[in-house]
């Protein structure tokens, strides 16, 4: 779930990557962020999942097809690894802080957001608020049919109990923010649709089959609701929830694509 400075340093100086490694404040939370590639190339954005870090997606941060011409950047939600948030943060605290790097980006052509699991409604929440500053949504294996999520009977029982005090003093900090930040996510992913008619950008969904952490229904929930936009969708037969490590190559491949379409 981390690295010390050394090994980052270690990781990039040996694909002979030019990186940052650094935090911000925003909105008054310290968020850790590590960026490859030249600072003016056209901004990538990855989101990770619930629980999880940056380091989750230094396959890609460290990809030489894409970090020697475009700025990819992940960052430690608030919340999880070095970012300081105590507890869990809402849908529009973690799409803000995307939206802060959007701002903030040298390179003013339009970025594209991806954003595994929990990191998926993150990056179209981020796309109803910066609607005109996005190109493309990268989705894979999101969890965000408030429907499809709010039938997961495991995941809707550890939520369910990670509310007592008891569970909270047993329960790994990063686990109980993941339980409680996905507790209310049917509400908020439901909350959102309203606002899906202003995203017009191009939209690639990447889902595994066999997917029981983000069911394959999410799918046909991306290409439903989000009807003014562009939408691909891509199925891997048998896939399940760890699409994002186990098809690197493909989903660099679609990326690419998603980054010329």
């Amino acid at each position: 779930m981390g690295m010390t400075d050394l090994e980052v340093k270690k990781y990039f100086q040996d694909r002979k990557i030019p990186y940052t490694d650094s935090t911000v404040v925003i909105n008054g939370v310290k968020v850790h962020f590590v960026a490859s590639g030249p600072d003016t190339g056209r901004l990538v954005v990855i989101v990770h999942g619930s629980p999880g870090s940056w380091t989750d997606l230094k396959d890609y941060l460290g990809d030489s097809n894409l970090a020697h011409k475009y700025r990819l950047l992940a960052f430690d939600r608030p919340g999880y690894g070095q970012s300081n948030r105590e507890g869990f943060a809402q849908l529009i605290d973690q799409a803000e802080v995307v939206a802060y790097f959007i701002d903030h980006r040298k390179n003013k052509s339009k970025v594209v957001v991806m954003g595994h699991s929990y990191g998926g409604p993150i990056a179209v929440k981020t796309a109803t608020i910066r609607p005109n500053e996005i190109a493309g949504l990268f989705l894979i294996s999101p969890t965000i049919s408030p429907e499809v999520e709010a039938g997961i009977t495991v995941k809707r029982f550890m939520q369910h109990y990670s509310k007592f005090w008891l569970v909270k003093w047993m329960m790994p900090k990063m686990l109980l923010n993941s339980t409680q930040e996905m507790q209310p996510l049917p509400t908020e992913v439901q909350k959102m649709e309203p606002d899906y008619k202003k995203i017009n950008c191009a939209v690639t969904e990447f889902h595994g089959t066999k997917d029981w952490m983000a069911p394959f229904g999410n799918q046909k929930y991306v290409k439903e609701k989000l009807t003014m936009a562009s939408v691909k969708t891509i199925a891997i037969e048998e896939g399940d929830h760890f699409l994002i490590w186990s098809k690197h190559k493909e989903v660099v491949g679609e990326l690419m694509l998603l980054l010329n379409r």
